[in-house]
């Protein structure tokens, strides 16, 4: 899974906005984060649509928070910006799988991939951005699997 850049502006953004009722404005957001601004408006509208932001017009207006930061996973983030089957479907992006199951190799190995994906972001809040990282036991061990088995290197033979 590839973030889009939309996707990264969203996280960046709900990490500053303000989370005690008070409002900023996307103009403010995208000259601290360095993001074009009328990207990033359209980005803010993104996410007001789906429920993330509450915003208000005029000059006091702008964006913040519509939930606790703690509330909003990273997963649902994903899913807003980029679709909520960004983690399912095929790796080689068929709309259509031509093979059965059985016979293409990826679709085991993709499926763990997905589901480690999916476990990951939606232990990140967005609360866990705020703080500038996540605190070490931010997932547990205990829901992933063990990491990828050694094997050869490149310089080996199988």
């Amino acid at each position: 899974m590839i973030l889009l850049p939309s996707t990264g502006y969203a996280l960046r953004a709900l990490a500053v906005l303000p989370t005690d009722g008070s409002y900023k404005q996307a103009r403010e957001v995208a000259e601290q984060l360095g993001i074009p601004g009328p990207f990033l408006s359209k980005v803010l509208k993104i996410l007001a649509k789906g429920g993330f932001l509450t915003s208000m017009r005029g000059p006091q207006g702008g964006y913040c928070l519509a939930k606790p930061a703690h509330r909003i996973t990273v997963f649902d983030v994903i899913e807003r910006m980029q679709g909520t089957g960004v983690l399912s479907g095929c790796i080689m992006g068929l709309s259509v799988c031509p093979w059965q199951a059985q016979v293409c190799a990826l679709v085991p190995v993709w499926n763990e991939i997905k589901d480690h994906l999916r476990q990951a972001t939606a232990a990140v809040t967005v609360q866990d951005l705020r703080r500038g990282g996540m605190d070490p036991g931010w997932i547990p061990v205990s829901r992933l699997r063990p990491g990828p088995r050694p094997g050869p290197t490149m310089d080996e033979e199988p």
